[in-house]
Protein backbone atom coordinates (compact mmCIF):
# COMPACT_ATOMS: atom_id res chain seq x y z
CA UNK A 1 0.00 0.00 0.00
CA UNK A 2 1.15 3.56 -0.56
CA UNK A 3 0.36 7.15 0.28
CA UNK A 4 -1.01 9.30 -2.52
CA UNK A 5 -2.37 12.70 -3.43
CA UNK A 6 -4.70 13.30 -6.37
CA UNK A 7 -5.49 16.85 -7.54
CA UNK A 8 -8.65 17.76 -9.45
CA UNK A 9 -10.06 20.65 -11.39
CA UNK A 10 -13.66 21.29 -10.33
CA UNK A 11 -16.56 22.22 -12.57
CA UNK A 12 -19.92 23.33 -11.21
CA UNK A 13 -22.78 23.05 -13.71
CA UNK A 14 -20.17 23.03 -16.49
CA UNK A 15 -18.34 26.16 -15.29
CA UNK A 16 -14.70 25.87 -14.13
CA UNK A 17 -15.16 26.61 -10.45
CA UNK A 18 -12.13 25.61 -8.38
CA UNK A 19 -9.77 22.90 -7.19
CA UNK A 20 -9.97 19.76 -5.06
CA UNK A 21 -7.49 17.32 -3.56
CA UNK A 22 -7.91 13.74 -2.39
CA UNK A 23 -5.20 12.33 -0.13
CA UNK A 24 -4.50 9.01 1.55
CA UNK A 25 -2.08 8.85 4.48
CA UNK A 26 -0.97 5.57 6.02
CA UNK A 27 -0.79 4.68 9.69
CA UNK A 28 -0.02 1.40 11.43
CA UNK A 29 -3.59 0.13 11.79
CA UNK A 30 -5.70 2.60 9.77
CA UNK A 31 -5.63 5.13 6.93
CA UNK A 32 -6.50 8.82 6.92
CA UNK A 33 -8.46 9.96 3.86
CA UNK A 34 -8.56 13.73 3.41
CA UNK A 35 -10.72 15.52 0.85
CA UNK A 36 -10.72 19.29 0.33
CA UNK A 37 -12.68 21.26 -2.26
CA UNK A 38 -12.59 25.02 -2.66
CA UNK A 39 -14.17 27.29 -5.27
CA UNK A 40 -12.29 30.21 -6.78
CA UNK A 41 -12.82 33.74 -5.45
CA UNK A 42 -15.03 34.96 -8.29
CA UNK A 43 -17.22 31.85 -7.95
CA UNK A 44 -17.43 32.48 -4.17
CA UNK A 45 -19.26 35.74 -4.93
CA UNK A 46 -21.95 33.81 -6.80
CA UNK A 47 -22.05 30.41 -5.12
CA UNK A 48 -19.47 29.48 -2.52
CA UNK A 49 -18.35 25.83 -2.59
CA UNK A 50 -16.40 24.27 0.26
CA UNK A 51 -16.00 20.68 1.35
CA UNK A 52 -13.57 19.44 3.98
CA UNK A 53 -13.59 15.79 4.99
CA UNK A 54 -11.19 13.88 7.20
CA UNK A 55 -11.87 10.16 7.56
CA UNK A 56 -10.07 7.64 9.74
CA UNK A 57 -10.82 4.36 7.96
CA UNK A 58 -10.09 0.66 8.16
CA UNK A 59 -6.91 0.07 6.13
CA UNK A 60 -8.29 -2.98 4.28
CA UNK A 61 -11.94 -2.10 3.51
CA UNK A 62 -11.97 1.70 3.99
CA UNK A 63 -15.05 1.56 6.22
CA UNK A 64 -15.29 4.62 8.50
CA UNK A 65 -13.97 4.51 12.05
CA UNK A 66 -14.46 8.26 12.47
CA UNK A 67 -15.27 11.20 10.21
CA UNK A 68 -15.25 14.98 10.48
CA UNK A 69 -17.09 16.66 7.61
CA UNK A 70 -18.11 20.21 6.75
CA UNK A 71 -19.86 21.30 3.56
CA UNK A 72 -20.94 24.63 2.12
CA UNK A 73 -22.93 24.99 -1.11
CA UNK A 74 -24.10 28.60 -1.53
CA UNK A 75 -25.92 29.51 1.69
CA UNK A 76 -26.42 25.86 2.63
CA UNK A 77 -24.02 24.67 5.33
CA UNK A 78 -23.68 21.31 7.05
CA UNK A 79 -21.19 19.98 9.55
CA UNK A 80 -20.99 16.76 11.55
CA UNK A 81 -18.69 14.39 13.35
CA UNK A 82 -19.36 10.67 13.53
CA UNK A 83 -17.71 7.51 14.82
CA UNK A 84 -18.44 3.81 14.47
CA UNK A 85 -17.43 0.95 16.74
CA UNK A 86 -17.87 -2.32 14.87
CA UNK A 87 -17.11 -4.48 17.91
CA UNK A 88 -19.93 -2.99 19.99
CA UNK A 89 -22.16 -2.24 16.91
CA UNK A 90 -22.60 1.36 18.07
CA UNK A 91 -22.56 4.41 15.83
CA UNK A 92 -22.66 8.04 16.81
CA UNK A 93 -23.42 11.05 14.59
CA UNK A 94 -22.88 14.27 16.55
CA UNK A 95 -24.57 13.38 19.88
CA UNK A 96 -27.02 10.87 18.40
CA UNK A 97 -26.13 7.25 19.26
CA UNK A 98 -27.63 4.23 17.47
CA UNK A 99 -27.05 0.58 16.59
CA UNK A 100 -25.22 -0.32 13.39
CA UNK A 101 -25.40 -3.61 11.52
CA UNK A 102 -22.99 -3.15 8.63
CA UNK A 103 -19.81 -1.21 7.91
CA UNK A 104 -20.45 2.49 7.27
CA UNK A 105 -19.02 4.53 4.39
CA UNK A 106 -18.95 8.03 2.97
CA UNK A 107 -18.99 8.53 -0.82
CA UNK A 108 -15.27 9.40 -0.59
CA UNK A 109 -14.35 6.18 1.26
CA UNK A 110 -16.49 4.17 -1.19
CA UNK A 111 -14.10 5.31 -3.94
CA UNK A 112 -11.15 3.66 -2.18
CA UNK A 113 -13.08 0.47 -1.50
CA UNK A 114 -14.08 0.21 -5.18
CA UNK A 115 -10.49 0.70 -6.36
CA UNK A 116 -9.69 -2.71 -4.90
CA UNK A 117 -12.58 -4.44 -6.71
CA UNK A 118 -12.79 -6.13 -10.10
CA UNK A 119 -15.18 -3.78 -11.91
CA UNK A 120 -16.91 -6.03 -14.44
CA UNK A 121 -19.97 -4.66 -16.23
CA UNK A 122 -23.29 -5.14 -14.40
CA UNK A 123 -21.55 -5.86 -11.08
CA UNK A 124 -23.25 -4.29 -8.04
CA UNK A 125 -21.60 -3.19 -4.81
CA UNK A 126 -23.77 -2.30 -1.81
CA UNK A 127 -22.84 0.23 0.89
CA UNK A 128 -24.40 1.81 3.97
CA UNK A 129 -23.53 5.52 3.90
CA UNK A 130 -24.10 8.60 6.05
CA UNK A 131 -26.63 10.87 4.38
CA UNK A 132 -28.22 13.88 6.10
CA UNK A 133 -27.26 12.56 9.54
CA UNK A 134 -28.88 9.19 8.84
CA UNK A 135 -27.69 5.88 7.47
CA UNK A 136 -29.01 4.83 4.06
CA UNK A 137 -28.13 2.06 1.61
CA UNK A 138 -26.89 2.72 -1.90
CA UNK A 139 -25.80 0.39 -4.67
CA UNK A 140 -22.90 1.22 -6.96
CA UNK A 141 -23.61 -0.31 -10.38
CA UNK A 142 -20.90 -0.83 -13.01
CA UNK A 143 -22.79 0.59 -15.99
CA UNK A 144 -20.13 0.60 -18.72
CA UNK A 145 -16.68 1.60 -19.99
CA UNK A 146 -15.35 4.78 -21.55
CA UNK A 147 -12.01 6.06 -22.82
CA UNK A 148 -11.12 9.38 -21.17
CA UNK A 149 -8.26 11.67 -22.27
CA UNK A 150 -6.79 13.77 -19.45
CA UNK A 151 -3.61 15.85 -20.03
CA UNK A 152 -3.00 13.98 -23.31
CA UNK A 153 -3.09 10.60 -21.54
CA UNK A 154 -5.82 8.13 -22.46
CA UNK A 155 -7.42 6.13 -19.66
CA UNK A 156 -9.76 3.20 -20.18
CA UNK A 157 -12.30 3.62 -17.38
CA UNK A 158 -15.09 1.66 -15.74
CA UNK A 159 -18.16 3.83 -15.08
CA UNK A 160 -20.11 3.37 -11.85
CA UNK A 161 -23.39 4.99 -10.83
CA UNK A 162 -25.17 5.12 -7.49
CA UNK A 163 -28.65 3.64 -7.24
CA UNK A 164 -30.73 4.49 -4.18
CA UNK A 165 -32.31 1.33 -2.75
CA UNK A 166 -34.28 2.93 0.09
CA UNK A 167 -37.50 2.61 -1.89
CA UNK A 168 -37.63 -1.03 -3.05
CA UNK A 169 -40.78 -0.45 -5.13
CA UNK A 170 -39.31 2.43 -7.07
CA UNK A 171 -35.55 1.99 -7.43
CA UNK A 172 -34.12 5.05 -9.13
CA UNK A 173 -30.80 6.58 -10.03
CA UNK A 174 -29.96 9.15 -7.40
CA UNK A 175 -27.30 10.87 -9.51
CA UNK A 176 -25.69 11.35 -6.10
CA UNK A 177 -22.42 9.79 -7.22
CA UNK A 178 -20.91 8.77 -10.54
CA UNK A 179 -17.33 7.54 -10.93
CA UNK A 180 -14.91 6.86 -13.76
CA UNK A 181 -12.16 4.56 -12.40
CA UNK A 182 -9.18 3.68 -14.58
CA UNK A 183 -8.85 0.02 -15.55
CA UNK A 184 -5.07 -0.02 -15.07
CA UNK A 185 -3.09 -1.19 -12.04
CA UNK A 186 -3.54 2.19 -10.29
CA UNK A 187 -7.38 2.15 -10.47
CA UNK A 188 -7.42 5.94 -10.34
CA UNK A 189 -10.66 7.89 -9.81
CA UNK A 190 -10.27 9.90 -13.02
CA UNK A 191 -13.64 11.67 -12.79
CA UNK A 192 -15.85 12.07 -9.71
CA UNK A 193 -19.31 13.51 -10.28
CA UNK A 194 -21.67 14.30 -7.42
CA UNK A 195 -24.93 16.09 -6.91
CA UNK A 196 -24.88 19.52 -5.27
CA UNK A 197 -27.82 21.46 -3.86
CA UNK A 198 -28.40 23.33 -7.12
CA UNK A 199 -26.62 21.30 -9.77
CA UNK A 200 -23.66 19.01 -10.35
CA UNK A 201 -20.06 19.11 -9.18
CA UNK A 202 -17.70 17.37 -11.61
CA UNK A 203 -14.05 16.78 -10.72
CA UNK A 204 -11.47 15.78 -13.34
CA UNK A 205 -8.04 14.51 -12.34
CA UNK A 206 -5.15 16.91 -12.99
CA UNK A 207 -2.25 15.17 -11.26
CA UNK A 208 -1.36 12.08 -9.25
CA UNK A 209 1.50 11.79 -6.77
CA UNK A 210 2.43 8.71 -4.80
CA UNK A 211 5.00 7.66 -2.25
CA UNK A 212 5.64 4.47 -0.27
Amino acid sequence: DQEEKISYSVKYNGITAGQATLEKKLFKDHVNIIFNLKSRKFIDLLYKLRENISIIADKHYYSILSIDKSTQQGKYKKQYKASFNYESFIGQINSNEFTIVNSIYDPISIIYNLRDKILEKDKIFTYDIISKNKIKTIEMHVVGNEKIIINNIEYDCSILEAINTVDKENIKRTDALKLWISSDVYALPIIIEKKAKSGTIKMEMESYKTSK
